[in-house]
């Protein structure tokens, strides 16, 4: 009881608080994700506004808008759960909320219908994995990788053959057969997320055993979500231990050539990308306005010209 109300106390005093951290700051000082707060509201009423309308337009410019706030959103829920927040929060509530409000009917279909059509016809999850990957490559520096190589590569390898080999022997512990096991749980989970991983994975189960894509994407999806929220939680508890022990995690510094040595800071190009995607939802949010402005315009003039034909009407009849 004593440390229900400890957890309780600490709620409160939390939430009395964050007006005053918001008071501090200008409101476009705030960023929800990399969006200011004001582009963030104006976002989510358009949203709204379409709902409301009965149409969600599903071009590029709204959805990307759509998606960027609602994904951002359900992260910011996720980075205040009390616990929950140090071992991946946002990762899990972005992944899990969405599907359940949508498993549970809360999420409007006008909303949903339009996702759904732009993720599929779109495939921009693709180019989403590729930016990761080959940002993430580009983003290290070039003579650790070069040099580095060979000691990545070999740990890696290693560490991947003896993770299939004691997956495969759980699953037959379990009941599994070593076939089943190895091919439909190990290797989905191993081969990384759903755009980059379960999709074309899927996609070549489907070829070789000739069987229906989609079938086989259900079969794989409940492991690989399994395995993801368990990396993420695993990785945020590894972070929250290298935050409360600097010793561990050696303050940024990587391991190159045998010897540790920092690599400089350089807070502009990360300031120049939240800037530039700023500047983009400021663009996307008034293409929304002008959008709904439209909407409006044009039921408006549909009704005055429908009035102005019915009057005519009856004055001729008369």
């Amino acid at each position: 009881m004593q440390t229900l109300f400890h957890y309780a106390k600490r709620l409160s005093s939390w939430l009395s608080a964050v007006p005053s951290r918001v008071s501090r700051q200008k409101p476009e000082k705030v960023h929800i994700g990399m969006i200011p707060l004001p582009v963030f509201g104006l976002i989510w009423l358009c949203i709204l506004s379409f709902i409301a309308l009965g149409e969600v337009p599903g071009d590029l410019s709204v959805m990307l808008a759509v998606v960027a706030v609602l994904g951002f959103s359900c992260a910011e829920i996720g980075k205040h759960i009390p616990v929950l927040r140090y071992l991946g929060g946002p990762v899990m509530v972005t992944v899990l909320l969405p599907s359940y409000w949508v498993h549970s009917e809360l999420m409007p279909i006008e909303l949903e219908s339009s996702i759904r059509a732009f993720w599929e016809s779109t495939n921009i999850l693709y180019l989403f994995t590729v930016t990761v990957v080959v940002g993430g490559i580009l983003s290290m520096e070039r003579s650790l990788l070069i040099k580095g190589f060979v000691r990545l590569f070999v740990p890696l390898a290693a560490g991947s053959i003896a993770a299939a080999i004691v997956g495969t022997l759980t699953g037959m512990a379990l009941g599994l057969s070593a076939h089943h096991t190895f091919f439909f749980i190990v290797i989905p989970i191993m081969a990384g997320g759903l755009g980059e991983g379960a999709i074309p994975l899927t996609l070549g189960y489907a070829a070789i055993l000739h069987t229906s894509q989609p079938e086989l994407f259900a079969q794989v999806m409940p492991p690989i979500v399994l395995g993801n929220l368990t990396a993420v939680a695993c990785a945020g508890m590894l972070h929250r231990l290298g935050q409360l022990n600097s010793d561990l995690s050696q303050l940024g510094q990587k391991l190159s050539a045998g010897h540790l040595k920092s690599r400089p800071t350089d807070s502009t190009p990360a300031a120049l990308m939240e800037s530039l995607a700023s500047v983009g939802m400021v663009a996307l949010s008034l293409y929304m306005v002008l959008r709904i402005t439209h909407k409006f315009v044009g039921r408006i003039a549909r009704e005055v010209v429908n009035n102005c034909i019915l009057y005519k009407h009856c004055s001729f009849t008369c």
